[in-house]
């Protein structure tokens, strides 16, 4: 089962293996931090691979130095940092409240460039929790903006992200042009490291598409262009993702030579955390390769290394392998142990992410466009209610009588326009906030269905992996002086066990859409009991994938249930199932 499990997620591990070198390629160009502040930065850089944290803590120092406070493009380059810290270690409240804090001070400053580097971020975030909607809209308004300052660094790092969501969504054509283009662009440029990163991009498609010669024809051009322009870095990058390519084609043997080639490269820039990474990317291989006693090593190795620097995404990575390396090898007592590791840690975890809510996304991209479009509108007021005062005092002059009449009824006039526009701008106020109020419960419910998938499909995996220990366990033969310890290792296991999974799994979806049953019954009565549970499933706009998982059926079984669907509800070729679902 395991096996199955790493097999459907390497698409999803080689898309974010990808992304996660975004952040670093649209850093913004031509940053200017004051010589004082620089050590800062500096410091900094050399922490956030290897110390994260302590990074973060250096930013937030220079945060509050007295001339941080006014700098408002400094504090937008600082807020930046901070965010790209916590989005690496898979905080996204934290940096989604760095990110947005960026953008207020981005705003401040009337940095329209460097605004747009910032909805890159936010879309990266958004992008990380596997909405996809959003980060496009964030992506194509940053793209926007670079068109109309003439940023070609800019339009291709957005060209770029805007592929990335093409690729996640499946659409490989469009996901291939904006690639393309981003190539383009930086090849105008001479560019040979960022061309590099758009090949990559493009083997990463045809991967997608299961071209896995050509991928890795691109892929080794990439990892050509890197070392003609010496960026080891990158060049590790490269050989953990051609790594990734052949464990995905499960030829073991060369992943393990790629992987091993990025760790030698990690390790001689001691970079840490992507040391740990191909550490138990080598472990995975030696899994495959039935060599579990090396596998365990790495793994062990990598576990250490995580712990040692607080990673605790990364860490709770190796000891999820290590609790299923461990079942088989046959050691249970030590699988129940880890397992028991990792559902403390993940807790913890929840509880740090829970602890911070996006109180930036108040500030969205409509509320900074209409404060700059009124801002502009009370300038050119002004300078007209000037103009008129001197006409009047001109007019005065000639004809006293007849001025005071015209005031008389310009002021009449006037008082009645500002009424009417009390009106229109109570009017406009009530629909502002209107929309403003139909955009928070839009995100909030994209947040509660993202939650109540990863719920569902977690609540499920931990069942039936619990169940499978216990049944190991049960089979067991063993001493009657061991037997009590077994026990207790059962009942802990219970006790952490969940067993009204679907039921459970009703109780909170009717919680976040509480009429969609009743709903869907009364337009189609005719559906089965597993044809709503699809319904709910698609609904949460879950994939194929995920949905089999969840089932535990078949991907194609799924495809041919959607299929039953659509002609059960006379939906027409060119009408979306996902989004006829979500009308009930």
């Amino acid at each position: 089962m395991n096996r199955r499990l790493k097999l459907s997620n390497i698409y999803t591990l080689l898309i974010v293996l990808i992304v996660s070198i975004i952040p670093k390629v649209q850093a913004q160009p031509n940053e200017n931090i004051p010589d004082k502040l620089s050590k800062y930065f500096e410091k900094y850089e050399e922490l956030k691979l290897n110390n994260p944290y302590q990074a973060v803590a250096i930013m937030k120092e220079a945060s509050q130095l007295e001339m941080v406070q006014e700098n408002h493009k400094v504090k937008s380059s600082i807020y930046n940092r901070i965010g790209n810290v916590y989005l690496e270690l898979k905080i996204y409240s934290l940096a989604m409240d760095a990110y947005f804090e960026s953008l207020k001070n981005i705003n401040q400053a009337n940095d329209e460039n460097g605004k747009a580097y910032c909805l890159n971020d936010i879309g990266n975030v958004y992008y990380a929790l596997n909405d996809f909607e959003l980060p496009r809209q964030y992506y194509q308004q940053s793209y926007e903006i670079f068109e109309k300052t003439a940023d070609n660094y800019g339009m291709a790092v957005a060209s770029n992200n805007l592929g990335m969501v093409a690729l996640k969504t499946q659409n490989y054509e469009k996901a291939l042009a904006y690639f393309q283009k981003a190539y383009e662009i930086r090849k105008n440029q001479n560019n040979l490291g960022l061309m590099a990163h758009s090949k990559l991009l493009i083997a990463q498609v045809f991967l997608e598409q299961g071209y896995f010669e050509k991928s890795i024809k691109f892929m080794k051009e990439a990892k050509q262009m890197y070392a003609r322009d010496r960026e080891p870095d990158n060049v590790a990058q490269v050989d953990s993702e051609l790594g990734e390519a052949y464990f995905t084609y499960k030829k073991y043997a060369e992943a393990l030579y790629f992987y091993e080639s990025s760790l030698n490269l990690y390790t001689l820039k001691q970079q840490h955390l992507e040391v740990g990474k191909s550490t138990l990317k080598i472990a995975s291989c030696y899994e495959f390769l039935d060599a579990l006693d090396r596998a365990e090593e790495n793994a062990i190795r990598a576990y250490k290394l995580f712990d040692s620097y607080n990673l605790d995404s990364q860490k709770l990575d190796a000891i999820l392998f290590l609790s299923n390396l461990y079942i088989k090898k046959r050691r249970y007592k030590d699988a129940a142990e880890y397992q028991n590791n990792y559902i403390i840690l993940k807790q913890e975890i929840e509880q740090k992410n829970s602890r911070s809510e996006f109180s930036k996304l108040r500030y969205s991209i409509d509320v900074f466009k209409e404060s700059q479009e009124i801002k502009q509108l009370i300038l050119i007021n002004d300078k007209q209610k000037v103009r008129t005062r001197l006409l009047l005092i001109l007019f005065s002059l000639s004809i006293v009588f007849l001025l005071f009449l015209i005031i008389w009824f310009k002021q009449k006039r006037k008082q009645q326009q500002m009424m009417n526009a009390k009106k229109r701008e109570i009017t406009e106020l009530e629909i502002y906030k209107k929309e403003q109020e139909n955009e928070r419960l839009n995100r909030e419910l994209n947040f509660r269905n993202n939650e109540l998938a990863s719920k569902a499909i977690s609540m499920v995996k931990t069942n039936e992996f619990i169940d499978e220990v216990v049944k190991m366990l049960q089979q067991l033969i063993i001493p009657k002086n061991a037997q009590r310890s077994v026990n207790q290792i059962i009942d802990k296991l219970h006790f952490f066990k969940k067993d009204d999974g679907w039921k459970e799994f009703e109780v909170r979806f009717e919680k976040v859409h509480s009429d969609f049953y009743r709903n869907i019954e009364k337009k189609h009565p005719n559906l089965t009991p597993n044809e709503r549970k699809i319904c709910a499933f698609l609904r949460l706009n879950m994939t194929t994938k995920e949905i089999s998982a969840l089932t535990y059926k078949s991907a194609k079984s799924i495809d041919v249930a959607r299929s039953r669907l659509r002609k059960k509800m006379d939906l027409p070729r060119d009408e979306n199932l996902i989004t006829y679902l979500s009308q009930f």
